[in-house]
């Protein structure tokens, strides 16, 4: 592999879930809503072919690989990483997000876009942070690889990644709005005696 060599990286939120109560945390593994409007036809026919693909065994996102692969999606490789599992809010999975910032988080830091500032850990869960260090593992050993991969994954995974990718802190990096069904293109470039390796060619592009 020279200095030089490039990969891609396709990270895709998981189809729309049948939780659209967005008054509360969503619970922990809700499944696909069949009912959802999404191109899957037109999403697997923009994916290159040789994609090594790696999910979240997570319900949604098995299912949204299954739903491509049904539309003609086909992928170098599939396997199944439970790092990639969406950031866990603990106990608090379901519960009103006003009754959590008025029983637990009236003193607490609070952030303009997310319900919950990076830095809050909720009782057996884990805080943004937590998070990305689960992630940063799995884009080193993909960076390491010569191959380019796709992430079928959830949105604060997808926000850890972009954030690694581009150095940001917490409060920056939870800020992306990602829809459901939606891909994220980034390239890598092994270039150690340069600066800024990591290329965003689109954020957020929805099917």
């Amino acid at each position: 592999m020279s200095d030089h060599d490039s990969r891609r990286l396709i990270l895709l939120r998981h189809a729309t879930t049948t939780h659209h109560d967005h008054t509360k945390i969503p619970p922990e593994n809700p499944p696909l809503d069949a009912g959802a409007s999404h191109n899957y036809k037109a999403l697997a026919d923009a994916l290159p072919q040789d994609l090594h693909c790696i999910i979240s065994p997570l319900e949604r996102c098995v299912d949204t690989a299954k739903n491509l692969q049904k539309h003609g999606a086909q992928f170098a490789s599939v396997k199944y990483d439970e790092r990639l599992v969406e950031q866990s809010f603990g106990q608090w999975h379901g519960k009103k997000i006003a009754d959590i910032e008025k029983q637990h988080l009236d003193d607490k830091p609070k952030h303009s876009w997310q319900s919950l500032h990076p830095d809050i850990t909720p009782p057996d869960g884990e805080n943004f942070g937590a998070l990305t260090a689960r992630i940063k593992p799995v884009i080193d050993e993909l960076i390491a690889t010569p191959h380019d991969h796709i992430l079928i994954t959830h949105a604060m995974v997808i926000r850890a990644c972009l954030g690694i990718a581009l150095n940001l802190p917490s409060t920056q990096a939870v800020a992306f709005h990602l829809e459901n069904l939606s891909i994220s293109k980034l390239n890598y470039r092994d270039a150690p005696d340069h600066v800024g390796n990591w290329h965003i060619e689109y954020i957020n592009r929805p099917f």
